[in-house]
C-alpha cells in the first residue's frame, strides 16, 4: 500500500512538472530555436561593416531597459521574443570589437569558434581546478604550458603554469608565492617585521593599478610599495631604480619582491627585464613580471625579441584574452621554478589533497579560485584548429599597423606622439594652433568625450605625467590605416564643433 501511495505520489509530482516553468526551461527542443536566434544575430553583427564606437547609454535609461524586460507587463511576449529583445539590449550595449571604428582599450575582436566553444564548456561543464570535475582543462594546461616553453627556452627546466582568471588575480597569486618563499612566517604569524626589516615590494610608476593594490591585500601596506621611475619611454630606468631600492633598505624596508612590466597599460612599453632580474638578485628578491599585454608575443617570430628576456623571471603571467584573442578571463601565469608554483595558497584539505598521478595534473592547490572556468579550453581549441600561426599572424599585422599609425601621426604639424611604440599601443595629441599649453589636457578629454558620443570612434584617454593624451590600441586585424587617416580627419573636424574649457 505504502509503495502504492509512493508511486501515486512520484507520478503526480513528474506530471506536474512536465507542465512546469522548469520543464519549459530545461526542454532541449527549445535548443534549436534559441541557436537561430543567436546565429541570425551574431552574423549580422560579424557581418556589420560599418564604423561604429559605442553607444554609452547613461546607466539610469539602461536601468530602465533592464526593468521592463523582467517586468509583468514584458511577459505576454513568448520566451523567445524575450530573449530576442535581450540579445538586441547585449549587442546594442557592447564594445564593437568587431568594428573598424573600435581603437579603445584592450579588449580583443576574438576568434568565433573559441566563443562558440564556450557554449559547450557551459553545457557540459568542466570545472578546472580539481581533474576529477575538470579533466581536459588541466592536461591542457600541461600541454599548452610545454608549447610555450619551447619559446622560452625552458624546456628541460622545472617549470609550470597555471591558469587563472586574470592578470590582477595572477600577479597576486605570484607575488604572494614571492612573499611566502622569503617571509615563511608570515603564514602562521601575519606581516610583522622580519629581523628589523618590514616587507616591501617594488614595482614600476607605470605599473597597472592592480599590481599596487597587492601591498593592501597582503598586508604589506601601500606605504611600503616603491615606485620604481621611468624614462622617456615609460620602462623603468635601471639606474634611478638601484637608487630607490637602496634608499628602501635604509629605511628598513626588505623589497621581497619587484614587479616589472611587459607591455605596459598605458603605452605598452616593455621594461628592462634582464638588467632588472639581475637588480633583483642582488637584493635576494623574486623578479616578476606582469606581461599581460605584450606576453603573447612569445609566439612570433618576429616579436619574440621583444619579450625573451622573460626567461630571466621567477613568475610572469600573459592574457590570452587580450592579445591571443580569445574570451575573458584566460591568463596563464607560468613559475621557472615548479616547487614555488605551491607557495602561494598552501591547503591540505583531506577532500582535495591527494598524492597520485591525478595530483600532478590538478591546479587548485596552486590558486585562489575553486570553481574555475575551464577558459584554457577556449585558446586550446584555437591553437589546436589553426595553431601558433593565427596568433602570429594577427600580432604581427596589429604591431605593424601601430608603427604605421606612428609614422602618420608623427609628421602631422598639429599633432604629437608621446612615444615610440614597442607594441599596438599608441599615445598622441591634438595640438592645434592657437590653443594655450594649459588647456590642451582638457581638449584631449573634450575630443576622447566628443568622439565616443558621435558613435563612430571609439579612443580612449591616459595621462602621464599630468599630461592628457589620446591612446589607441590596435585590437582588430581589419582596421587599416586608412582607419587612423579618417580618425584624425574626425578629430579635427570634431575639435571645431566643441568648447575646450567645460
Amino acid at each position: 500500500m505504502k509503495n502504492v501511495l509512493f508511486n501515486l505520489r512520484e507520478n503526480q509530482l513528474s506530471n506536474s512538472l512536465n507542465h512546469s516553468v522548469l520543464y519549459n526551461a530545461f526542454d532541449p527542443l527549445m535548443i534549436s530555436d534559441y541557436l537561430k536566434q543567436i546565429n541570425q544575430k551574431v552574423t549580422y553583427l560579424l557581418e556589420d561593416k560599418s564604423k561604429k564606437g559605442i553607444d554609452l547609454i547613461q546607466p539610469s535609461n539602461l536601468l530602465n531597459i533592464v526593468k521592463q524586460l523582467v517586468n509583468h507587463d514584458f511577459k505576454h511576449k513568448t520566451v523567445l521574443e524575450r530573449f530576442s529583445s535581450i540579445i538586441d539590449l547585449h549587442i546594442s550595449t557592447g564594445i564593437r570589437v568587431n568594428s573598424t571604428g573600435y581603437m579603445a582599450r584592450q579588449f580583443s575582436s576574438v576568434v568565433p569558434v573559441a566563443a562558440m566553444y564556450d557554449m559547450i564548456s557551459s553545457m557540459c561543464p568542466q570545472p578546472a581546478s580539481f581533474y576529477e570535475c575538470g579533466p581536459l582543462p588541466n592536461v591542457v594546461d600541461k600541454i599548452m604550458a610545454e608549447e610555450f616553453s619551447h619559446f622560452l627556452g625552458w624546456e628541460n627546466e622545472n617549470f609550470d603554469m597555471v591558469s587563472t582568471s586574470g592578470a590582477s588575480l595572477a600577479n597576486l597569486t605570484a607575488v604572494t608565492a614571492a612573499r611566502n618563499l622569503k617571509f615563511p612566517d608570515i603564514l602562521q604569524h601575519g606581516n610583522l617585521a622580519q629581523n628589523g626589516y618590514k616587507p616591501a615590494i617594488a614595482i614600476g610608476n607605470d605599473a597597472h593599478f592592480s599590481v599596487s593594490r597587492i601591498a593592501g591585500i597582503l598586508g604589506v601596506g601601500q606605504e611600503n610599495v616603491i615606485l620604481l621611475p621611468v624614462n622617456e619611454q615609460r620602462q623603468i630606468c635601471i639606474k634611478e631604480a638601484k637608487i630607490e631600492l637602496e634608499n628602501a633598505q635604509k629605511r628598513g624596508l626588505r623589497v621581497f619582491c619587484i614587479v616589472a612590466s611587459a607591455g605596459s597599460t598605458s603605452v605598452g612599453a616593455i621594461d628592462p627585464l634582464k638588467e632588472l632580474s639581475e637588480l633583483a638578485h642582488q637584493h635576494n628578491a623574486w623578479f616578476h613580471v606582469d606581461a599581460a599585454h605584450d606576453g603573447a608575443f612569445l609566439v612570433s617570430d618576429q616579436l619574440r625579441g621583444k619579450v625573451k628576456d622573460l626567461s630571466y623571471a621567477d613568475s610572469f603571467c600573459l592574457d590570452a584574452h587580450k592579445t591571443l584573442f580569445v574570451p575573458a578571463a584566460c591568463t596563464l601565469l607560468f613559475y621557472k621554478n615548479a616547487d614555488h608554483a605551491h607557495l602561494s595558497f598552501p591547503s591540505h584539505a583531506s577532500y582535495v589533497a591527494e598524492e597520485d598521478e591525478i595530483s600532478c595534473f590538478e591546479s587548485g592547490t596552486k590558486n585562489f579560485e575553486c570553481t574555475k572556468r575551464p577558459s584554457i579550453l577556449n585558446l586550446w581549441v584555437v591553437w589546436a584548429l589553426y595553431g601558433r600561426e593565427l596568433f602570429e599572424e594577427k600580432l604581427n599585422y596589429l604591431v605593424e599597423l601601430t608603427v604605421q599609425a606612428y609614422h602618420y601621426i608623427r609628421s602631422l604639424n598639429d599633432f604629437e606622439v608621446l612615444h615610440v611604440p614597442e607594441s599596438n599601443i599608441l599615445c598622441f595629441r591634438y595640438t592645434p594652433a592657437g590653443v594655450p599649453d594649459q588647456q590642451l589636457n582638457r581638449l584631449q578629454l573634450n575630443i576622447r568625450d566628443a568622439l565616443r558620443e558621435g558613435g563612430q570612434h571609439f579612443i580612449s584617454k591616459v595621462d602621464l605625467d599630468n599630461v592628457t593624451a589620446l591612446r589607441l590600441v590596435m585590437m582588430n586585424h581589419e582596421i587599416t590605416i586608412n582607419d587612423v587617416v579618417d580618425l584624425i580627419s574626425a578629430i579635427r573636424k570634431t575639435t571645431k564643433n566643441i568648447s575646450i574649457v567645460k
